[in-house]
């Protein structure tokens, strides 16, 4: 994916090196209909590998929305290879809401049903949209979290594990934020 310049995201249009770019972005999914997203992309001058940083799962978890946002102002696309699609506010009915943990529409924790369903909850719907629509079109998905309305934000990174070259990428992503903790887990491997 990583050697196509510019990137081809199908739900971004045209995306022209050395430039970033707002959009507004409705997923597919009846019940995500009404709920534009906005969406930066920031397509470097040279080609490279495609990124997409996300936020917002959870309602309350402000300092990743603003690390998202924050990305969005400081990425210099003329200073960058390949292209970083960034999308601060996943669930937005939560956000707007102020909702920790679940999404007010449905009562679900959003990140309990990824991988979705084009035809269940508000959740599933998002969840199935999300990963069809921007993390199939990624070489790599970080997922920020952080801090949601009762908690204490503790500087962690999870990131997969396994014995699968993918694994050991995603334990090399997750030590260059350089964080006190790094947690590897697997139960998505059972997961169907």
């Amino acid at each position: 994916m990583g050697n196509l310049h510019p990137s081809t995201i199908p739900a971004l249009g045209h995306l022209e090196p050395g430039r970033t770019k707002w959009h507004r972005v409705t997923l597919p999914g009846v019940a995500l209909a009404d709920e534009a997203r906005p969406v930066t992309t920031i397509t470097g001058a040279k080609p490279g590998p495609v990124r997409f940083v996300g936020a917002g799962v959870h309602g309350g978890e402000y300092p990743a929305v603003e690390t998202v946002i924050r990305l969005g102002t400081e990425l210099n696309a003329a200073e960058i290879a390949g292209t970083v699609v960034l999308m601060p506010v996943l669930t937005l009915p939560a956000f707007r809401q102020r909702r920790s943990f679940v999404c007010p529409v449905d009562k679900v924790n959003p990140t309990g049903v990824f991988s979705g369903d084009p035809d269940g909850t508000s959740s599933e719907q998002m969840a199935h949209a999300l990963l069809n629509e921007f993390v199939v079109h990624a070489d790599a998905y970080l997922d920020l979290h952080g801090g949601d309305i009762p908690e204490t934000p503790v500087p962690l990174t999870i990131c997969r594990a396994g014995n699968e070259p993918v694994d050991a990428k995603a334990i090399e992503v997750a030590r260059v934020f350089d964080l006190p903790h790094i947690f590897t887990e697997d139960w998505w491997l059972y997961r169907s």
